[in-house]
């Protein structure tokens, strides 16, 4: 896309800095690796995504950590994405599975996604409001809830 492309949806933050978040797979199969892409908007650079090995993919881009492997019930969460980071640790995990069982709202903020506890060492993007995205599987069936900073993202369950 070039600058002066529009782009057919219009902007819900204006002004705010943009990330780009992807979890792809290069297959159909239930086993296929899930793979997670993130990247700051407005970069010069163009990524190539390939389906080769995770050490050769660009910078950005990690496997979904599907945690816990096994889940009792009917979610299953892929990708936690704050700001410019996939969040992995266990303890965000548990609190999204604690929300989801109770089906209660998430509100996004540093201290949800690794306030107390050793998740990543600093504030991945200082002095951005910042997103989050949670992609996840109900009953086999994708979805995606997102939304930034200080507001609250609700399950479709």
């Amino acid at each position: 896309m070039t600058p002066t492309d529009t782009f057919p949806i219009r902007d819900p933050w204006p002004v705010n800095p943009k990330s780009l978040s992807l979890v792809y797979t290069f297959g159909d199969s239930p086993t296929d690796e899930k793979l997670v892409f993130v990247s700051k908007a407005g970069e010069d650079t163009v990524w190539t995504l390939t389906s080769d090995d995770i050490k050769t993919q660009p910078p950005g881009v990690t496997l979904a950590s599907a945690w816990p492997p096994e889940v009792p019930g009917r979610i299953k969460i892929y990708a936690v994405i704050y700001a410019l980071e996939q969040i992995t640790h266990p303890t965000v995990y548990r609190r999204l599975y604690e929300a989801a069982s109770r089906n209660e709202r998430i509100y996004i903020s540093n201290k949800f996604f690794f306030s107390n506890s050793p998740l990543i060492n600093e504030d991945p993007w200082r002095g951005t409001i910042r997103s989050a995205a949670i992609v996840y599987t109900i009953q086999g069936k994708w979805k995606s809830i997102s939304g930034r900073e200080r507001e609250y993202m609700s399950w479709e369950l």
